[in-house]
């Protein structure tokens, strides 16, 4: 829809002044208890093609929505999870970015999750050795 309703028009109406790249569709607020979800989510796979997807996905977290009012605790256990997660999409974010760089295009592109897996809910062993400071040791 965002691509439909408001890029593509833009790029048709300023071919000359509209330089960006979409990184990818990136899943929010995504429950994958519920089956319909599941299947957008698969919908969007197969209309966008998988590489064009992101693959780290940013489920609904109650904790992750009461950032903005309750701020964010460096030693909260469920903060720390987030950061994992946010981990990972920035890193597939830096690595759409270097394809897009490398090929123009993102061409076989896969990424699998080093810090948080947000299917199982599970910090990983890499995303528990976060620190505080957001350095890895």
């Amino acid at each position: 829809m965002l691509i439909d309703t408001y890029l593509q028009p833009m790029l048709n109406a300023f071919p000359d002044d509209a330089h960006f790249q979409v990184a990818g569709i990136l899943p929010t607020m995504f429950q994958t208890k519920r089956k319909n979800q599941l299947e957008n989510y698969q919908k969007t796979v197969d209309i966008y093609g998988k590489d064009n997807v992101f693959s780290t996905i940013i489920k609904r977290h109650d904790r992750l929505e009461g950032f903005g009012e309750q701020g964010i605790s460096l030693n909260d256990y469920e903060d720390r999870r987030m950061f994992a997660l946010f981990a990972d999409l920035f890193t597939e974010l830096e690595k759409r970015i270097d394809s897009f760089e490398k090929y123009g295009d993102i061409v076989d592109f896969s990424y699998t999750q080093k810090y948080y897996d947000p299917l199982t809910n599970k910090t990983l062993p890499l995303g528990k050795e976060i620190i505080p400071n957001g350095s890895i040791e």
